[in-house]
Formats: C-alpha cells, sequence, structure tokens
C-alpha cells in the first residue's frame, strides 16, 4: 500500500516533467524560428548557428516580450487547440458510428483507421500543430522585428556605429562611417570594388542612411545600412574582429 501511495503521488511529478520537457521545446523552436527569419532578412541567417542554447531561449522571452506578440501567441494557440480538440472529438464519434449507409460505414473506417482512438496518435497531431503554429508565429514576429530595426528612425534602438580599420602606409578606412568621407586612401582587399561603393557613398552615412550594429563576435562584426525608408535586405558589411579594427559607437 505504501508503495503505491508513493508511486501515485509522483505522478504528478513526472508529468510536471513531461511538460517542462514539451515547454522548452517549443520555447527552443520559438526562438529559433524568431532569430532565423530575422536574421535571414539581413542575409546573414547562419548566425543562428553560433547562438548558444540559452541565447535561443531567450530569443523566445523576447519574441513575447511585447503585449501585442503575447496576445497574438495566447490567442493563436488556445483557439487553435480549441479546434483541434472538437475535431479530434468530432472524429473519434464518426470512428464509433455504427449505422447503416455506405458513406457512413466509408467515413468510420477511415477514422479508425487513422487511429483516433489512440492517445498516441492524437497527441502527436496535437504536439505537430503546437510546434508549426509557433515556428510561424516565431518567423513572423521576426520578420517585423527586422521591419523595425532596417528603418533609420528615433525608435530604433541598434546603435550608429562608425568602423575603421587600419590601411597601408598608417591610413586608417571608414568602411563604415558616420560621416561623409570623401577621401580614397590605400584600401585592403579588392580596390576597385571598395572604391565603386564609395564613389555611391554607399559606406558612408548621408541623409537619411546610418550605419548600424547588427552583430558582434570574437571574429566577426556585422554592420548593416539602416535606411530612412524600407528598401528590402539592407546593405551589410561584415568586417574582421582583430584588435585593429575600431568601432566608435555614435
Amino acid at each position: 500500500m505504501a508503495s503505491e501511495d508513493i508511486s501515485e503521488k509522483a505522478q504528478p511529478f513526472s508529468a510536471l516533467i513531461k511538460a517542462s520537457s514539451l515547454l522548452v521545446a517549443v520555447l527552443y523552436l520559438a526562438g529559433f524560428s524568431f532569430r532565423w527569419a530575422y536574421y535571414y532578412n539581413f542575409g546573414v541567417q547562419h548566425l543562428v548557428y553560433n547562438l548558444s542554447f540559452q541565447s535561443i531561449l531567450t530569443a523566445s522571452m523576447e519574441m513575447i516580450r511585447l503585449p501585442r506578440n503575447l496576445l497574438i501567441t495566447t490567442v493563436s494557440l488556445v483557439g487553435t487547440l480549441l479546434l483541434l480538440n472538437l475535431a479530434i472529438s468530432a472524429l473519434q464519434r464518426v470512428g464509433r458510428w455504427d449505422r447503416p449507409g455506405a458513406l457512413r460505414r466509408v467515413v468510420a473506417t477511415a477514422a479508425k483507421t487513422l487511429g483516433m482512438e489512440n492517445p498516441l496518435v492524437t497527441d502527436s497531431i496535437r504536439a505537430v500543430v503546437i510546434f508549426y503554429l509557433v515556428y510561424m508565429l516565431g518567423s513572423q514576429m521576426g520578420y517585423a522585428q527586422f521591419k523595425k530595426h532596417v528603418v533609420n528612425s528615433r525608435e530604433n534602438t541598434l546603435p550608429v556605429v562608425t568602423a575603421i580599420i587600419p590601411g597601408e602606409a598608417n591610413q586608417d578606412i571608414a568602411l563604415a562611417c558616420g560621416k561623409e568621407w570623401k577621401g580614397l586612401p590605400n584600401l585592403i582587399g579588392d580596390a576597385k570594388s571598395i572604391r565603386n561603393i564609395q564613389d555611391y557613398h554607399r559606406t558612408c552615412s548621408l541623409e537619411g542612411t546610418v550605419w548600424r550594429l547588427l552583430y558582434r563576435d570574437e571574429k566577426s562584426i556585422y554592420l548593416f545600412a539602416s535606411e530612412a525608408e524600407e528598401k528590402g535586405r539592407p546593405l551589410t558589411i561584415v568586417l574582421p574582429n582583430t584588435d585593429k579594427t575600431l568601432l566608435v559607437m555614435e
């Protein structure tokens, strides 16, 4: 009797562990899809693979930090689960039909074949629907975050920067500058390509365009041109993150 009581008391904890595992998986998927859609529109979606497990989970919290996103997520999940449970319940009732009629027998046979009475099947369907819905919500919110950050506005929280790398003969090069860079010093890399870009002032901030810091890790610095109006994917520059690369926050 004592062992049975202990097992009964342990059941709620085992259910909690299972539920927490599912919750972590859902949060990870939400954070991953959020970051993937965000960086994908900047053209650097590979950055998602550099993020740690904790960073992706944190991204899922960032996704629902806004009350509007939290409301959309809650309503979408609750509404979808209600409709799904109604559909499963209807199929289960159809599977129990024992009435004359060829059509009814075919429908009942199809419901039984799908295994609507099997809890594993119904739980799997619920899990697939939840994962798909969370992935789509995360992708949509990541795209919304991209649209907010790509535009040069006062509400943009990404820092405006000037990136300077050393050139030859002690001449520094401003590949992404806060002000117009009129000089054409010696360059590192394909000089013709970089000069052509600088001729069009694509690497310097102008009236409605500034350079902002997107991401920085131990190896690289990712900058993009934030313009006054959204024009699709922005121009993105990847610089080596070395001791000689200077990044000035404005």
